[in-house]
């Protein structure tokens, strides 16, 4: 109970990690304080008066041409479905992995995002992705859409080093993002589809 918000803001500051990781920590002893509050053993909870540190990170996308050695390269992978759904459709990673073939509308050419399966927790349908997509899903192999998340995970990582193309983070739908607003101009639309 003796711990202040700025005790607790100065060892957090005193740790030599990265921005993310002191954050972590910072909802590890949040979680403490809020259980030993509910028991009585403290009045206040000096994490939730300490803010998160801002993390300033630089979005980084493929180019056009890692995205061509990426995509050639992995043509006979089985994964090749659910890098399509990241690279030209703009889901995020947790969605493609999680997307069963039942969610696709071949017909209509829309995708369904249960409410399960994604970030927001609300389902949601999303449809005028552009052609290459559904050019790629259709290529992709049955086994694509069997895959366990994990076997995903693995073979996404392995698309990555077979192409001998650099892997940022998000930078998949990143690039989707870019390259779809500067080809259309419509951020309404690029924001329909992320």
């Amino acid at each position: 109970d003796s711990v202040s918000p700025s005790d607790l803001l100065k060892w957090l500051q005193s740790l030599p990690y990265q921005p993310i990781t002191r954050k972590n920590h910072r909802k590890t002893i949040r979680a403490l304080y809020n259980w030993a509050g509910d028991r009585g053993y403290c009045r206040t909870n000096p994490a939730k008066i300490v803010k998160d540190e801002k993390e300033v990170k630089d979005i980084e996308i493929l180019t056009v041409e890692e995205g061509r050695k990426l995509f050639e390269a992995n043509m006979d992978s089985p994964g090749i479905g659910r890098l399509a759904l990241e690279a030209f459709g703009m889901l995020r990673y947790s969605s493609a992995k999680r997307l069963r073939c039942e969610d696709i509308n071949w017909e209509e050419r829309g995708i369904t995002l249960p409410a399960s399966q994604i970030k927001t927790a609300r389902r949601k349908y999303a449809d005028g992705h552009p052609d290459n997509l559904w050019q790629w899903l259709e290529y992709a192999p049955k086994e694509c859409w069997s895959m366990t998340e994990r076997q995903y995970q693995e073979e996404k990582r392995f698309c990555f080093g077979r192409a001998r193309v650099r892997h940022p983070h998000n930078c998949l739908r990143h690039s989707a993002c870019t390259y779809h607003y500067a080809a259309f101009k419509d951020p309404g639309l690029t924001a329909s589809l992320m």
